[in-house]
């Protein structure tokens, strides 16, 4: 098994990632988190966790975490292996070539480029609509 306490920033994400080897759960210490995990047939499955509450991410499922409020959220992390691995979405489109990224995007080398330029590797800031509630400048410093 492998157990990690995370934090996320105010109006922050935990980029949508992959777990290959493991199923995760996560249990919320303090505050509510928005979850979501992509299933078969793209079915996106959405929940709001509130403290002292717990979900799952089934093995190899694209997941997320995200803290739509203004205070920091603490969660745990629990995940049936040693080894689950980690492969974050935003880092593994960078390793893909050009054109794949081209014909997946259906846009051109141009609009590739910046999108490599503008793509996170970390922890991202939520949607602006969050950061605009909570009185938040887009360059706030995500570490809470």
């Amino acid at each position: 098994m492998a157990l990690t306490r995370f934090r996320i920033g105010p109006c922050g994400i935990n980029l949508p990632h992959v777990h290959p080897r493991g199923t995760e759960t996560i249990y919320v210490v303090n505050a509510m988190l928005t979850v979501g995990f992509v299933a078969e047939s793209s079915r996106l499955v959405l929940n709001d966790i509130e403290t002292d509450q717990s979900t799952f991410f089934p093995q190899g499922l694209l997941h997320y975490q995200q803290n739509m409020n203004c205070e920091p959220a603490s969660f745990i992390s629990i995940l049936d292996s040693a080894d689950p691995g980690l492969s974050v979405i935003a880092a593994a489109l960078t390793a893909l070539p050009d054109e794949a990224l081209k014909a997946v995007l259906d846009e051109d080398v141009s609009f590739v480029t910046q999108l490599r330029l503008g793509l996170p590797a970390g922890p991202a800031r939520a949607r602006s609509e969050c950061l605009a509630r909570c009185s938040m400048a887009m360059d706030t410093p995500l570490d809470p």
